[in-house]
């Protein structure tokens, strides 16, 4: 007898309080994200003139991304266990293919086969393995 897999939308549920939790980490990441890019764009752009300014608006960034790692370390931390490996294995992976892809493209830079890269990209593609973890993670357990 075949079982049948489960719609790729329907992963394992959280509690109440996890996805109040999960919805409010979210949040943080989406102003922290928005603000990151107005102030790279602006001191890339010159809308923000060096100095004061500009130094508020980082400051100001990095507060919103404190902000955002605390209430992620809220909604880890109140998680279930499922959720908490789930999270762990998926950091696990990110921070994994953050490190391994770092020094691989260094040797690359190196040896010449690749241009320099900029941080944000390298940031991006923890981001995205991190994600796809996480995706992993719920389809495994539901």
């Amino acid at each position: 007898m075949e079982t049948e897999k489960s719609p790729f939308w329907k992963t394992c549920a959280l509690t109440p309080r996890d996805q109040r939790n999960q919805r409010r980490a979210l949040l943080w990441l989406f102003v922290w994200t928005v603000v990151w890019l107005a102030v790279s764009f602006g001191i890339e752009d010159g809308w923000l003139a060096a100095g004061a300014l500009t130094m508020t608006a980082v400051v100001a960034a990095t507060l919103f991304g404190i902000a955002m790692m605390l209430a992620y370390w809220r909604f880890v931390s109140q998680a279930d266990e499922l959720h908490r490996k789930i999270q762990l294995d998926a950091l696990a992976l990110g921070f994994g293919t953050g490190v391994v892809g770092t020094i691989t493209y260094r040797l690359l830079e190196d040896a010449g086969a690749v241009s320099a890269a900029d941080v944000a990209d390298i940031a991006a593609i923890m981001m995205v393995a991190y994600a796809i973890g996480v995706v992993v993670g719920m389809r495994r357990y539901a």
